[in-house]
């Protein structure tokens, strides 16, 4: 992976039926979520994960922003509006139009306050004329500053080539979040249930209104040597008569439906699919709270969408309790540092065995409980376990970790804490790149992080910007370099060499990928360690129980 590597969460949204399921389906090169000409056809965030040698995307496709009319569809502009919070850049797709109604007035009022990227994505270009596309960008550029535009056909995939670039520009350096082969996060039996839904869609078309739903009751792979799954699955409508339609006559559009689903689930599935469809009638199952869930929404989502919640992190310490739990801290992007109980992670076999331990790195999972988060499920995309094994480079990580402990706090934003963590622990493991070098990096980027970076660029006693490198000073009790006059009279003023500054004024502007790509003398070093170590230590007020092990190995 690229020193340079970004990664981060792009959210695409829009009023029902502009097309982003099928931008989606388009960016990742296969079918996640369902299209159809029927608006609202995505009824849960949909997250799908878009991987190239410079980054990561991980994109959050949202049912459609639009007013409620039932409790399902309180539920999916829910989730639409929450997903806006948790990204790093936004795209809103429309149509080529110079309309402009009250549900794009309502979008832009929901961005206004997000300070955000958003890029335009004005879709379905291939239906009307070049004149019609300039007059829908001079349109929305009058309702919105957006930061880019891009005009595209994403069913025919006319300049979509542009969109993953642009993506990339406003998105962090970070490490990955999942493997690079994964595609989604959405179970096999949740996609399989969207398949037959949408072929569903597509087979009645406008012969019955919007409401059906699809429930998997039965999904096992037959054993032997093909691979043969069988797949139960009930499609449930509102009402008698729309059961008879979906059926069909001598049972034809029934048997439609399971033809055009299974060709897609074998593709899906690299194998063969013994597909069993039944019709049921569960009247006014989208006002139904019981039967939304029992189709496969959550109901804690319904009533109240943060008590689940699913955060980006890393494991920065863990403690057990008790004979088979553990608690874990947990520093993350989108709640800052928060703690977590792992229940049964000490247990052999357990799933969080080793997704509990420090230096993790992944997709957390969590729900609260009465008194704190409890650990539901992790996906690990680092571990870096070959960490353990190093002297003392081990004792170094766990002592950033311990930095890291300290200043975070819950409700901040941590990607950059994040982010600096793991590309420091990758340092570590770099044989080329001096343990001490690393700590002085790590200790001088986090105080400029917490907004105790040092003055180093003019003079911080009189403000004087021109400092000769040869009569160049750097005091602690100033926080900063001194010039040889304001030197004179402070105690504890020492020289600093110009490739010192130097080094030091690169740590604190680098791009996180580039932190690590240099090099220093032994006496550079040996200045940097005297002034920075210091630095962080009047900057702190603890005692540090692995900087304490380290100087006990360095007697």
């Amino acid at each position: 992976m690229k020193d340079n590597f970004k990664s981060g969460f792009a959210a695409i949204i829009g009023r029902p039926n502009v097309g982003k399921s099928t931008l989606m389906n388009h960016l990742i090169g296969q079918k996640i979520a369902i299209t159809s000409k029927k608006p609202q056809t995505t009824r849960n965030r949909i997250q799908t994960v878009y991987t190239c040698e410079d980054g990561q995307i991980v994109f959050l496709d949202t049912p459609g922003i639009h007013k409620a009319k039932n409790k399902l569809g309180e539920y999916m502009v829910q989730v639409a509006e929450r997903t806006l919070k948790d990204v790093d850049v936004i795209l809103w797709l429309v149509e080529p139009t110079t309309f402009i109604g009250a549900g794009e007035r309502h979008i832009a009022d929901q961005l206004g306050g997000l300070h955000l990227p958003v890029i335009l994505i004005i879709n379905k270009v291939d239906t009307v004329d070049k004149e019609e596309i300039a007059r829908a960008i001079d349109t929305y550029r009058k309702l919105y500053d957006f930061d880019e535009i891009i005009p595209v056909s994403a069913l025919r995939g006319v300049n979509t080539e542009d969109i993953i670039p642009s993506i990339l520009k406003y998105l962090p350096y970070g490490p990955m979040f999942y493997d690079e082969d994964t595609v989604t996060d959405q179970p096999q039996r949740q996609i399989a249930a969207e398949i037959i839904r949408e072929k569903a869609l597509h087979a009645l078309d406008a012969e019955i209104p919007h409401g059906i739903a699809v429930a998997i009751d039965r999904m096992k792979e037959r054993p032997g040597n093909k691979k043969l799954v069988d797949i139960d699955a009930t499609i449930i409508c509102e009402k008698d008569s729309h059961k008879g339609i979906i059926i069909g006559k001598q049972g034809a559009m029934l048997k439609k439906i399971g033809s055009n689903a299974r060709f897609e689930l074998e593709r899906m599935l690299d194998g063969k699919v013994n597909l069993k469809l039944w019709v049921k009638v569960k009247k006014d199952w989208r006002d139904s709270d019981f039967l939304i869930k029992n189709i496969g929404y959550d109901k804690k989502e319904i009533y109240a969408m943060s008590d689940l919640i699913t955060v980006q992190g890393v494991v920065i310490s863990a403690m057990p309790v008790g004979e088979y739990d553990k608690r874990i801290v947990l520093l993350t992007r989108e709640r800052g540092k928060i703690s977590a109980f792992a229940r049964g992670a000490r247990r052999v076999n357990s799933p969080f065995m080793a997704a509990a331990d420090p230096f993790v790195f992944g997709t957390f999972t969590l729900y609260e409980g009465r008194n704190s988060y409890n650990l539901n499920q992790v996906s690990v995309s680092h571990h870096f376990v070959e960490l353990a094994t190093m002297q003392p480079g081990v004792y170094y990580g766990y002592y950033f970790l311990e930095l890291a402990d300290y200043f975070g706090r819950e409700g901040t934003d941590e990607r950059e804490m994040m982010n600096l963590l793991y590309v420091t622990v990758k340092a570590l493991l770099n044989p080329h790149v001096d343990d001490e070098l690393v700590r002085c990096i790590f200790e001088l980027r986090t105080m400029a992080e917490q907004g105790y970076c040092p003055e180093l660029v003019s003079c911080a006693s009189c403000g004087k910007d021109e400092i000769p490198e040869d009569a160049c000073f750097f005091s602690q009790t100033h926080h900063g370099i001194l010039c040889g006059e304001c030197a004179g009279r402070t105690r504890d003023a020492v020289r600093i060499s110009g490739a010192a500054l130097y080094a030091m004024r690169y740590i604190v502007s680098s791009p996180m990928g580039k932190l690590y790509t240099f090099t220093v003398t032994p006496e550079v070093l040996g200045e940097l360690k005297r002034i920075i170590y210091v630095y962080t230590e009047r900057n702190t007020d603890r005692k540090f129980r692995s900087l304490e092990i380290l100087d006990l190995m360095s007697k």
